[in-house]
C-alpha cells in the first residue's frame, strides 16, 4: 500500500475553497470552515493543504486561551513574542500580512463557543481582519451551526466545506492510487 494523499471529493472541495480564499478580492470575507464527522480525513487533508499552500497550521486545545493560541501561532511563524497579548497580536498580524500565508486552525471546536462567540473566537477574528489573510477553521459536525449563531463570525465565512463519507468513485480512486493490486470496479462498494 502506498502512502500519499489522494484527491478524493473532500480533498478537492477543501483545495478549491482555499484557492478561492487566496484569490478573493480585497475587502471580501476570507474565512473558511472545513467540518464534518470524525474519521472523514479533515485533519489529514487540511494539514496536506496547509503544507502545499505554505500555510501556518496550528491545533487548538481544550485548554487554549487567546494567549496560548497566539503563542502557538507565533512559534509556527518563528516569532519571539512579547508578553502583552496586544503586542502578540500585532506581531502575528504583521508577519501574516507580510508573508500572505493562510492560517489553518484545527480542532476549532475549542475556539468557537456554544453561541459562536468568546474571547478565543474574537481573537481569531481579529487576526483575520487585521492581517487580511485567509483563516480556515477545521472542526467537528455541528460547528457550522454554532458559527451561524454569531453574525460577526459567520459574516466572515466565505467558504463552508462539509466533509462527507467516501463515495464509490472516491473508493475506486483510493484503490487505484493506494493499493499495489488492481481492484475491479464491480468489487468496490461503499456501505
Amino acid at each position: 500500500m502506498r502512502n500519499k494523499i489522494v484527491p478524493v471529493g473532500n480533498v478537492m472541495r477543501a483545495m478549491e475553497a482555499c484557492k478561492a480564499l487566496l484569490a478573493r478580492s480585497a475587502g471580501m470575507p476570507g474565512m473558511g470552515l472545513c467540518y464534518g464527522s470524525s474519521g472523514l480525513g479533515k485533519t489529514t487533508a487540511v494539514a496536506w493543504l496547509a503544507t502545499r499552500e505554505n500555510g501556518v497550521y496550528v491545533r487548538a486545545r481544550a485548554t487554549s486561551t487567546p494567549t496560548s493560541l497566539l503563542d502557538t501561532i507565533g512559534r509556527e511563524l518563528n516569532l519571539a513574542l512579547k508578553q502583552r497579548v496586544d503586542l502578540k497580536v500585532d506581531a502575528i498580524v504583521e508577519k501574516l500580512a507580510q508573508t500572505g500565508r493562510p492560517l489553518f486552525i484545527d480542532e476549532a471546536d475549542y475556539v468557537v463557543g456554544k453561541d459562536g462567540e468568546n474571547r478565543l473566537a474574537n481573537t481569531v477574528r481579529d487576526l483575520h481582519d487585521l492581517a487580511t489573510v485567509p483563516v480556515i477553521l477545521i472542526g467537528m459536525a455541528g460547528i457550522d451551526r454554532r458559527i451561524a449563531l454569531s453574525p460577526q463570525l459567520s459574516g466572515r465565512m466565505a467558504q463552508w466545506v462539509e466533509f462527507a463519507g467516501c463515495s464509490e468513485a472516491d473508493a475506486q480512486k483510493l484503490a487505484d492510487e493506494l493499493l499495489d493490486v488492481r481492484v475491479a470496479p464491480d468489487m468496490v462498494h461503499v456501505c
